[in-house]
């Protein structure tokens, strides 16, 4: 039985499987970079809107602190 193989892919010699390595390490390193600037924005958020949400719910400084605590706490 012969390998099957598309005729644009050139995994088959080492330059192939080296741009396709790297090319894999680039896309894992865009995915992590992307996923910690998206959690780095979740931890953000809540305290550029700290002073509208004490004014929204007339919560104490000490209220708000206990909220954003139980909210890491509860949050992977």
């Amino acid at each position: 039985m012969t390998k099957a193989t598309h005729p644009h892919t050139k995994t088959d010699s080492p330059h192939g499987v080296r741009a396709r390595v790297r090319r894999l390490r680039w896309t894992a390193f865009a995915l992590v970079t992307v996923s910690y600037m998206l959690a780095f924005f979740n931890r953000v958020a809540p305290a550029a809107i700290a002073s509208d949400l004490q004014q929204a719910f007339s919560a104490s400084a000490a209220a708000l602190g206990g909220l954003a605590a139980t909210y890491f706490m509860y949050t992977p």
